[in-house]
């Protein structure tokens, strides 16, 4: 039986904290994993300006202004 793909989204109306953002995201996925015949998402979010640091980055990549700025920083596995 052939899966009928079905597209969702989820346009918050307010900027939320990237962090929340982030582990809805990522329980969004968790979900598809486990269960493949889910609809798809697309999750539509505004947060805050962030800097994020993949696996292969470090802290000292960002430019002394960035600290400056006060936006948060946030380590992502991508």
């Amino acid at each position: 039986m052939e899966r009928q793909n079905r597209l969702h989204h989820l346009n918050y109306p307010i900027p939320i904290a990237y962090h929340l953002a982030r582990s809805w995201q990522q329980a969004w996925v968790g979900n598809r994993c486990y269960n493949p015949h889910l609809d798809d998402l697309l999750l539509l979010v505004e947060h805050p300006s962030v800097y994020t640091l993949g696996r292969g980055a470090d802290a000292h990549f960002l430019k002394p202004e960035a600290y400056r700025t006060g936006w948060a920083i946030h380590r992502v596995e991508r």
